[in-house]
């Protein structure tokens, strides 16, 4: 969306910022896929094991938890790095033809993602919630795991239905288009 990297001017920046980036997918998929792998076997044996005694929904409450916990951990230390990274682009780009445009993206981003980022921890404080709530009434179910599925539902319907995000990707792709052309054209300095 508005960190769009083919906006930065700045090679540096721009390598640092794709870096982080890619190191943050990197750290929640092996984290999140290592805990699920790791809940999945330990519900699976206990559950064989222990069929009468093993509570199955407080142990997918736990997994739920703890998922969401590492994600978030790992998650916002490097949003707000790369957050620093788009502020520091648009500060290069000050006396710029483009900066006007290139703040506009920045500010109408950061408020989609601020408002976006309420309604997603909201969501998955209710999601955590109802997780525990099924696994006291059902304990021994598995039912609770649709309650984790809450978050991500709503998560990506907020990105399905935004028409701020069109607003957003028409602005990312006038100022791509502006910034190739002066690329094209050498006697335009960025």
């Amino acid at each position: 969306m508005y960190y769009n990297t083919e906006l930065f001017v700045n090679e540096e920046i721009k390598t640092y910022y794709k870096r982080l980036n890619k190191l943050q997918t990197i750290l929640i998929l092996s984290t999140v896929l290592s805990v699920a792998l790791i809940a999945i076997v330990v519900i699976i044996v206990f559950g064989v094991k222990y069929p009468d005694t093993f509570m199955t929904g407080y142990a997918m409450a736990v997994f739920v938890t703890v998922e969401f916990v590492l994600t978030a951990s790992i998650a916002f230390p490097f949003q707000l790095k790369l957050n620093i990274l788009r502020c520091k682009q648009t500060e290069e780009l000050k006396g710029h033809p483009l900066y006007g445009k290139y703040a506009y993206l920045l500010n109408l981003g950061q408020k989609i993602i601020k408002t976006t980022n309420y309604i997603s921890i909201a969501t998955v404080a209710v999601g955590i919630i109802a997780v525990w709530v099924f696994a006291i009434f059902f304990p021994y179910g598995f039912y609770n795991v649709y309650a984790a599925i809450l978050p991500i539902a709503v998560c990506n319907l907020i990105l399905i239905c935004s028409n701020k995000i069109k607003e957003i990707k028409n602005t990312e792709t006038e100022i791509l288009r502006e910034l190739k052309a002066e690329s094209k054209n050498p006697s335009c300095e960025v």
